[in-house]
């Protein structure tokens, strides 16, 4: 048993970035150990910059404290959920095969993307998913970690609100996400920067 104090993050109650690395390698340890599947879940909220832009971190806090409530009504009891950094979130989903994470990923883009998330305004909301498997990713957690994190700058990439589990490219592309993300943070700045404007 784990003593909760101090493993907590205390905004979203779910589990510390800290206790991230520990609990991956004890879980893919057992899954190699019995033959088992698992698969790891990186997701972060959709413009969720823009919502702290617009309406302060106050508001943000809000967002995220709904979005972890929604997460965990969506998954079970013995999957492990983590608060990586800022909006970004991490699911370890012992005992699930790539084709029954799929699902799950598709229930959790759903029920994200039609709650009223309360405040003033209400506010629609979407999360993008990278999805990897262990035994097809293999069962090192560096290298799962990465395609997972790999397949959610896919998911922005192909428009958000959806779910990447395959690696879909290849080569130059694959080293353009990251500046991708870049250049779309800049946009998205630009909207929120003009959207301010008109308010004054």
């Amino acid at each position: 048993m784990y003593d909760e104090r101090g493993i907590k993050d205390p905004l979203t109650g779910a589990y510390s970035r800290l206790f991230f690395d520990q609990r991956l390698h004890e879980e893919l340890d057992r899954a190699s150990r019995y033959a088992a599947n698992l698969t790891l879940f990186v997701l972060d909220i959709d413009h969720f910059k823009s919502i702290n832009d617009a309406y302060g971190h106050m508001r943000g806090d809000e967002v995220l404290q709904q979005i972890s409530d929604a997460i965990n009504e969506c998954i079970r009891v013995s999957d492990l959920f983590f608060r990586y950094g800022g909006d970004e979130f991490v699911l370890i989903l012992p005992e699930t095969s790539k084709q029954d994470s799929e699902k799950l990923a598709l229930r959790m883009l759903d029920a994200i993307r039609t709650r009223r998330f309360s405040g003033n305004p209400p506010l629609q909301i979407t999360i993008s998913i990278g999805v990897a498997s262990c035994p097809e990713e293999g069962a090192d957690p560096k290298v799962l970690f990465e395609a997972a994190d790999r397949r959610l700058l896919e998911a922005k990439l192909q428009g958000r609100d959806r779910a990447v589990s395959d690696d879909l490219c290849h080569g130059d592309r694959a080293g353009d996400l990251e500046l991708n993300r870049m250049i779309e943070r800049d946009l998205e700045m630009k909207a929120v920067q003009d959207f301010l404007t008109a308010l004054e």
